[in-house]
């Protein structure tokens, strides 16, 4: 099977069946795309279960052994997405992806695509943590509110789950056209943040870091929020929770210099569904 093609059925499977755990997919050249999938397949390639034959994907004997030990009700949903949708040749599976799913259409290339807009945000202290997504799906969220600008607050931007190590991060936004700067001045170093076993121990920190951390970067801070002023720009790190963070300390002083409101992306989407 060709990469488009693949793409598309994994995205459909998605949609329809409903997988728990599986790939996110956001707007990209040619409609859903899940940069998390291909890197796999990457590696599937590297150890031998598949192999690329000019466009196409192709298992090889151990991966045909592999897809056998598959969970019956997946390979169930599989099947039938695969039958489902066999009988359209690659352009009939592109248009009905398309005439179903328009918000992916997004930064598609094709000629023959519906017209959607990207969405622009009102210009806010948003902020967003990524604990619990992967990376299309942390991509896509900010795509659909509006955001051009990651600014990222870590003090060490490196991360086990792909996509959200500093570098890879920076380079998958790029992709999609959201900017990434970091500022590890306006991070919270590690060691701080061990023995937090208490919200009385997560207030005492964040008091130690406005008072010992920001107030010494205070022109980082403000370079920032006049940032966020001039476009919808995100402050991010890790932790889902905003209140266990301390990106909700530093919005809420760059609140009072902007006067935008603090708002986290994640808390907003909760309260829609």
């Amino acid at each position: 099977m060709d990469r488009l093609r693949l793409t598309k059925l994994a995205f459909l499977f998605r949609q329809e069946a409903k997988p728990t755990g599986f790939y996110g997919f956001l707007p990209y050249k040619f409609g859903p795309y899940s940069f998390q999938m291909f890197r796999e397949i990457d590696r599937l390639t590297e150890w031998s279960y598949v192999a690329l034959d000019k466009t196409d994907i192709v298992l090889s004997e151990i991966g045909e052994e592999a897809s056998r030990s598959l969970k019956n009700q997946t390979a169930t949903d599989v099947n039938l997405v695969h039958e489902r949708y066999s009988t359209m040749n690659t352009n009939a599976l592109m248009d009905h992806v398309y005439r179903t799913n328009p918000w992916f259409a997004l930064n598609s290339e094709r000629r023959n695509r519906p017209c959607v807009k990207r969405p622009l945000g009102e210009c806010a202290t948003y902020t967003c943590g990524y604990e619990g997504l992967r990376v299309d799906d942390f991509l896509d969220l900010l795509l659909r509110s509006g955001i051009r600008r990651i600014i990222d607050v870590r003090n060490n931007p490196v991360s086990m789950q792909y996509g959200f190590h500093k570098r890879t991060l920076c380079s998958l936004a790029g992709n999609v056209g959201i900017q990434y700067g970091h500022f590890p001045d306006l991070g919270i170093p590690s060691h701080l943040r061990r023995n937090l076993d208490t919200q009385s121990d997560y207030e005492k920190l964040f008091l130690k870091y406005i008072t010992e951390i920001v107030e010494p970067a205070r022109v980082s801070m403000e370079k920032v929020a006049l940032a966020m002023k001039d476009e919808p720009s995100v402050l991010i790190c890790m932790e889902a929770d905003p209140i266990m963070c301390h990106r909700t300390s530093l919005a809420n002083e760059m609140s009072r210099i902007s006067g935008l409101p603090v708002r986290d992306l994640r808390d907003e989407r909760a309260q829609e569904n």
